[in-house]
């Protein structure tokens, strides 16, 4: 039995790395048809991922989050902005506190590119019963939130000494 197991771990482990793959590469196709660069792409995905979950965002997390720099986050929230896809809105007594939201054009032009992957993706788990979709759900719960904090505690950096 632990052959099978160890040999249904190693497909479900390629499974995930090739799932990581292909999820970069329709990202990537995804800002090649908004004409944007991908780093553009991917801020506004995390703009509009943090609305679905009811999270507010900062430019400041934003930066974090996609790893730039304060100015270069200004400018590629600018671009976002200038196209429609972005607002930054004011809040607090002062009005300093900036949180992101997506423009009205965002949510159309994502549900036109992403609908049909989701109703693809439907039909697929159609083809499941629902515990099977409870133990799939809690498997991907998991491995998401060990990702999580592996990024948030990496390994120790290796010494290039090479």
């Amino acid at each position: 039995m632990t052959g099978e197991r160890d040999a249904l771990e190693q497909q479900l482990l390629d499974s995930l790395r090739r799932h990581a793959v292909d999820y970069e590469s329709l990202r990537r196709a995804f800002a090649a048809w908004l004409a944007l660069h991908p780093t553009d792409a991917k801020a506004l995905a995390e703009i509009a991922n943090h609305e679905v979950l009811g999270r507010q965002l900062t430019p400041a997390q934003l930066a974090r989050s996609i790893h730039l720099s304060a100015g270069a986050t200004s400018n590629l929230l600018n671009r976002l902005e200038h196209a429609g896809y972005v607002r930054r809105v004011r809040e607090g007594r002062d009005g300093r506190k900036v949180l992101l939201h997506t423009g009205g054009q965002a949510a159309a032009v994502a549900h036109e590119f992403f609908d049909p992957l989701s109703a693809r993706l439907i039909e697929v788990m159609d083809r499941y019963p629902v515990e099977q979709l409870r133990q799939i759900a809690g498997f991907l719960h998991e491995v998401h939130t060990t990702l999580r904090a592996v990024i948030a505690d990496p390994p120790a950096a290796r010494d290039s000494t090479v």
